[in-house]
């Protein structure tokens, strides 16, 4: 398969989508339920947010999180918001709000340029003793 998201999309989806993934219980009309069907959503949209401004990509306000490990929490994080109403017994309260996010990261972070989903990585060559490392490919090391 081939990867279709440019990172400047991915980062501007990343934000949209963490600050709607935080006010989602507002929006969708369950913050009144207490527990997990409106704390999921907003710590997760908080972090996922807090993340977003650490990744290195264009958006990226501090650069320090690699974009590829971004990729890789934001993945397992879509997962995880798409099994929490069965995870955490709220399905009955809300369930759709957070398994649409959870597909939408999960997607994201698959089929984003240089995702490590779809990415061959880059065979490091030993030379004279010494691993060479190509950092300017943008690529995992095996």
């Amino acid at each position: 398969m081939k990867t279709f998201i440019p990172t400047t999309q991915f980062a501007a989806a990343d934000y949209l989508g963490s600050a709607a993934l935080f006010v989602s219980p507002w929006v969708f009309g369950f913050a009144h339920s207490s527990g997990a069907a409106s704390l999921i959503p907003m710590y997760m949209g908080g972090i996922l947010l807090l993340m977003a401004t650490f990744a290195d990509n264009k958006l990226g306000l501090f650069k320090s999180l690699p974009n590829q490990m971004h990729m890789v929490i934001l993945m397992f994080s879509g997962f995880f918001l798409m099994v929490s109403p069965w995870l955490f017994n709220f399905a009955d309260v809300t369930f759709l709000p957070t398994l649409l996010f959870g597909a939408l990261f999960m997607v994201l972070s698959i089929f984003t340029q240089n995702s490590p989903f779809l990415t061959s990585p880059h065979r490091a060559v030993r030379e004279a003793g010494i691993q060479s490392l190509d950092a300017n490919e943008g690529r995992l090391m095996v």
